[in-house]
């Protein structure tokens, strides 16, 4: 099974080897077409399991795709980080790229295009595969059904 994921029209130039991760992931949890057959949405969450406020780690990533009718498109890539210190950390958004609605956010909770972010896209993409290619990532999956 291949899961069909369109990046034509995308405004961010997402890499033929972040398609091949959700590919692999998506495999690796026995993802069929009959289960695609009724999935609306599906959400990939990669977690460093050993990250946390005291001791830092690789951040938290969410990718989501929702069903378009050649497949899948890419709503949105979201970067978590903790912020606040002790017992007042929490995750939050740190890089947030809102495909579907056109906007990225960043820490500093300033939305712009998201064509003006291109250039943090593609810093955010390498350093997410390489992580993802030293195996620091626990994977889940969570399918939406219709």
């Amino acid at each position: 099974m291949k899961l069909p994921i369109c990046t034509d029209g995308l405004p961010v130039p997402v890499s033929q080897e972040l398609i091949n991760v959700l590919y692999q992931e998506a495999e690796k949890h026995h993802l069929t077409d009959r289960d695609l057959v009724n999935i609306e949405a599906l959400t990939f969450n990669f977690r460093d399991p050993g990250y946390s406020p005291e001791h830092g780690g690789y951040h938290p990533v969410e990718i989501r795709l929702s069903r378009v009718t050649a497949g899948f498109t890419i709503d949105y890539l979201t970067d978590f980080a903790y912020v606040g210190v002790g017992w007042m950390s929490e995750l939050a958004k740190e890089l947030d790229f809102d495909i579907q609605q056109g906007v990225f956010e960043g820490s500093d909770r300033v939305p712009i295009p998201i064509a003006d972010a291109v250039p943090v896209y593609e810093m955010f993409e390498v350093n997410f595969l390489s992580y993802h290619r030293m195996g620091v990532f626990e994977v889940e999956i969570h399918p939406e059904r219709r």
